[in-house]
């Protein structure tokens, strides 16, 4: 599915946040195969905080650059809290798919953005999403126990929380 995920509005914090969040999203949504995304210079439109209070978006823009859905978000920092809302429309219809606004530090926000790819992914396929999940791998020598082997095979164990 084509989606569009637009530069973050910054009303306070670090500017970087608008583009920053957005590759974060955009890299969680591309690894489950099941999003095309629309690169941000093929985007015709620039959000701006009055998409937050009423402003609507130009669908018939982002469907013209092939987009069926689109993200849009405004991230603020405030001292040592962090407050990003996010939204996903349906381009094709016009109408909010889920809008969501996480609060934390700013040393959350990949497990923030993580959490909205989640939704996403929920939102189109009714399956959890797995991102900030962890993964650990081990692995031996077969036959190892302790001494060197001339074996070259491997043997291992995949643990997901």
């Amino acid at each position: 599915m084509p989606i569009a995920v637009a530069d973050f509005v910054v009303g306070r914090g670090d500017p970087s946040l608008s583009r920053g969040i957005p590759k974060i999203l955009s890299d969680d949504l591309v690894l489950t195969d099941l999003f095309d995304l629309v690169p941000p210079t093929a985007h015709m439109e620039t959000v701006t905080g009055a998409h937050f209070s009423g402003k609507p978006l130009s669908f018939s823009g982002w469907k013209m650059i092939g987009a069926e859905a689109v993200v849009i978000g405004l991230a603020e920092v405030r001292g040592d809290r962090l407050s990003i809302e996010m939204r996903l429309y349906d381009a094709t219809q016009g109408t909010l798919m889920v809008a969501k606004r996480y609060t934390g530090t700013p040393a959350q926000l990949r497990s923030i953005v993580h959490r909205f790819a989640n939704e996403i992914v929920y939102t189109f396929t009714g399956v959890r999403g797995v991102f900030g999940t962890e993964i650990a791998f081990t692995a031996r020598p077969e036959n190892s126990r302790g001494r060197k082997s001339t074996s070259s095979g491997w043997t291992g164990r995949i643990c997901a929380r």
